[in-house]
């Protein structure tokens, strides 16, 4: 596994301070999991039900798009007329 910026994996940065959760989360490494087991081992934040699929997609996308680099075309308007 390769380092991030602060010299741990993934995995140790997300079970930080958990060393029996990090170790139980190596050892499903190469397991197929499906959500339920993702979540038992820590490995997902959310698990959307079927009821709510179409809801908590279009959630997800709409935060997801927010985090976005790209500007707004109002942003073009608002900076490239003052320089």
């Amino acid at each position: 596994m390769y380092p991030m910026g602060n010299g741990l994996s993934r995995l140790e940065s997300r079970f930080f301070g958990r060393a029996a959760e990090l170790d139980a989360a190596r050892g499903a490494v190469g397991d197929l999991l499906d959500a339920a087991a993702a979540s038992e081992l820590g490995l997902v934040t959310v698990i959307p039900d079927a009821i709510d699929w179409e809801d908590e997609l279009r959630i997800a996308l709409e935060q997801r798009t927010s985090f976005s680099r790209t500007p707004s075309p109002g942003w073009r308007r608002t900076y490239a007329s003052s320089a």
